[in-house]
């Protein structure tokens, strides 16, 4: 069965001028953004960031070896987002923007960037849950209760992001991701939604009790 790395392997090279950024794009983004790029972002020039440079930056700093990315993400994580790094689709995408918020009261595991595509094309992507307690924590909360802080941060992000780039939005996450994505492109102004041409929400969990 073919994958997403399949679909780079045929699809790489080819910008998204051609081929419009669309659902296997989203699945391999999500996969890659598992890749803790946390620990490289804050030492390089936000103002010229590329998804290249901050990929690459942040596998050199992993010992440019494919290895797990916790007990439960595995090395597929690095292999995917070195796939994305080197093809000339993804490569030259600018990194607008890389949040994190990380917290134990409340229990918080957030990160978020915001991608610049070669046709003009927003793309925010949110993570899902990582290897930590705090990140399963979390995940417990989105069950049990009404909003977790990082349904709030989701939305000031996507709608900062609207107000700082114009374009059409692609909004996507995977897991806690694609529910962090979901919240926000519904609870977003009027004017932000307007401009969502797409929204992918890739196994993310419901909301407690229909909280909409």
């Amino acid at each position: 069965m073919a994958n997403s790395s399949d679909y780079l392997k045929k699809y790489g090279n080819v910008p998204f001028e051609e081929k419009p950024f669309n659902a296997v794009d989203s699945i391999a983004l999500c996969h890659s953004f598992y890749l803790p790029v946390e620990k490289v972002y804050s030492n390089l020039n936000k103002n010229d960031v590329t998804l290249r440079e901050l990929y690459m930056k942040s596998f050199e700093l992993r010992g440019s070896r494919h290895k797990a990315v916790g007990m439960v993400l595995t090395k597929n994580i690095s292999i995917r987002a070195v796939e994305i790094a080197r093809s000339a689709r993804f490569g030259g995408a600018k990194v607008a923007d890389f949040t994190e918020v990380f917290t134990t009261q409340p229990a918080v595991q957030f990160a978020a960037m915001t991608l610049l595509l070669s046709d003009g094309t927003v793309v925010v992507v949110f993570r899902g849950t990582d290897d930590s307690i705090i990140g399963w924590k979390e995940d417990l909360d989105i069950l049990v209760k009404k909003g977790i802080p990082s349904h709030q941060l989701a939305l000031d992000y996507l709608e900062n992001a609207a107000a700082k780039h114009p374009g059409k939005i692609v909004v996507c996450g995977h897991s806690k991701g694609g529910n962090l994505a979901l919240w926000a492109a519904l609870k977003c102004s009027d004017e932000t939604r307007d401009r969502i041409a797409a929204l992918y929400n890739l196994e993310g969990p419901g909301f407690y009790n229909d909280h909409l």
